[in-house]
Formats: C-alpha cells, sequence, structure tokens
C-alpha cells in the first residue's frame, strides 16, 4: 500500500505581497533616517532615542538598540517555541506564511536589523574605542555593524546542508528511490558517484566556501570564480 507523503504549498500571491510591502516600507524608512540624519536634520527617532539617553545616561546612538534588540529576540524566541508545537500537532507548514506563528519569528528579524541600522544612524560622538570608519566624518559603534549582519553567519550551515542535500538527491536520485520504495519496489538504480566530478562555485564567501570544502572532502575537483581572491582551503 502507497504510503501518501506530506506535501508543502508554494508562497501565495497575498504572503508575497505581505512580505515585499513590509520589507519595502522597512527599508525605505531606514534609508530616509540615515539620510535625514547624517545631514543634519532632526528626526522623531533622534528626539526619541535623545530622550531615553538622558533618562539611561548613555549616548543616543546606544539608546533605543538594547530595548529593542531585546523585544525582537524575545518575538523570534516566541515564534520558534510556538511554530515548534504547531509543526508537532500538524506536521509541515502548507507554506512559508502557513501558520501565524511565522510572523512573530519575521518581526523579530525585522527588529534585530533595525536595531543594529539606529545606532549607525544616531552615531555621534562620544564613540566607544571601537569604531568603523564609513566616510569622512562617519565612524560608527562597531557593535552596531554586527548586530546589522549578526544573522548571516547563523545562517550559514543550514544553506550548505540544504545544498548538499539536493545534489546528494539529484546525484543518487534518492527521491526516485523513495518512491519505488513507498510503492513496495526494490531500489532499481544507484546513480552516480560525486568522487571525480567537477564541482562548479561562482563566488566564495560565506556560504560558497564551505559548499566548496564539502566538495573536496567528497574528492571532487572544484573550480570556482569569486572577487576578491580568497582562500577556502
Amino acid at each position: 500500500m502507497a504510503i501518501p507523503l506530506a506535501t508543502t504549498g508554494t508562497a501565495t500571491f497575498d504572503q508575497i505581497a505581505i512580505v515585499t510591502g513590509v520589507v519595502s516600507v522597512l527599508y525605505l524608512a531606514l534609508a530616509v533616517l540615515l539620510w535625514r540624519e547624517r545631514t543634519g536634520h532632526v528626526t522623531l527617532v533622534g528626539r526619541f532615542a535623545d530622550a531615553i539617553g538622558r533618562l539611561d545616561g548613555v549616548p543616543r546612538w546606544a539608546a533605543l538598540t538594547p530595548y529593542l534588540h531585546a523585544v525582537s529576540l524575545l518575538a523570534c524566541a516566541f515564534g520558534v517555541w510556538w511554530d515548534i508545537a504547531v509543526h508537532i500537532d500538524r506536521g509541515r507548514d502548507t507554506g512559508p506564511f502557513g501558520t501565524p506563528a511565522h510572523y512573530p519569528i519575521f518581526f523579530g528579524i525585522l527588529g534585530v536589523i533595525v536595531s543594529g541600522v539606529l545606532p549607525i544612524a544616531l552615531a555621534g560622538k562620544p564613540l566607544p574605542a571601537r569604531t568603523i570608519k564609513l566616510t569622512r566624518g562617519w565612524r560608527i559603534p562597531c557593535s552596531a555593524a554586527l548586530v546589522t549582519v549578526c544573522g548571516t553567519l547563523s545562517f550559514a550551515h543550514p544553506t550548505v546542508d540544504l545544498t548538499w542535500g539536493l545534489i546528494l538527491s539529484l546525484m543518487r536520485r534518492i527521491p526516485e528511490q523513495e518512491a519505488a520504495l513507498r510503492e513496495g519496489r526494490w531500489q532499481v538504480k544507484l546513480g552516480n558517484m560525486l568522487e571525480g566530478k567537477t564541482l562548479g562555485c561562482v563566488g566564495l564567501g560565506n556560504l560558497g566556501s564551505r559548499v566548496a570544502k564539502v566538495g573536496a572532502a567528497f574528492g571532487m575537483k572544484v573550480i570556482a570564480w569569486t572577487q576578491p581572491p580568497v582562500s577556502w582551503s
């Protein structure tokens, strides 16, 4: 007897519209804030940061980030906890926003980005000892840059895992063999091995270099293009 496979849906138009609209509005608002603050204009966010800074006794660039960052991380944690409970009860999602649990995760991630951009926009003396020079007369706290891009490192491993999962599935024809097994048939094909094959990577950044290392471990010939040149060995 064939066992029905769990399926997942693709993003519907309304989900795509929600994500695109929210992200576009947020990025536009951040761009306007950066422009107005760096050109010497008074902004509501700047006034609020000044008020909180006076109450807490910290510079304006450090006033809002701790609170926003904490709330954002709590929202992500709550969304993950909620999402796991939904998966246990109902199985896989029908789409990227198949459950309401994904919304606090989504807005929490956006909040982390904003909490990193705010001190960049509001940066001014006194600054900490460790700063990054963006332009002449504009130095930002190193911690602000780290908060802004903190997600790029944490999500590297899942992306590499999925990349090699897809490559192995294609080379060894795993989905075809799984379907045959579920229909009560034996394995009929072995597919192709990776050793000796050529792996091409466009870019050897945080993700590409990790993919290339796994390919080399499989005994593949790795060729790549990247700029600037980096070493992944």
